[in-house]
């Protein structure tokens, strides 16, 4: 059952995540195009859909999406691990 200490913690997440890949931006000079560099804005902006949406079915109080919520909250979760582990398996594969 989605709540609303959910929703502030979806944003904070958003902005620590968005906040830590900005300083690793800076660090290496931009964005790197490959499986992690990619994969990762990809889960910034889902992860900025997801609170979004949480927002939306929070304000409009429908019970069913309440109730349903976890199922997006999942894949987003699954896509986010994409860039989270894969520095440390391309460094494994090296």
């Amino acid at each position: 059952r989605l709540k609303w200490w959910h929703f502030v913690f979806f944003v904070l997440g958003l902005i620590c995540d968005t906040w830590g890949t900005s300083i690793m931006f800076e660090m290496v000079g931009g964005m790197s195009f490959d499986i992690h560099g990619i994969t990762g804005v990809i889960a910034i902006v889902l992860m900025f859909i997801h609170a979004v949406w949480a927002f939306a079915v929070l304000i409009r109080k429908n019970e069913k999406a309440i109730m349903n919520f976890h199922k997006f909250s999942v894949v987003v979760w699954v896509i986010w691990l994409i860039p989270y582990f894969s520095p440390m398996f391309i460094s494994m594969a090296m």
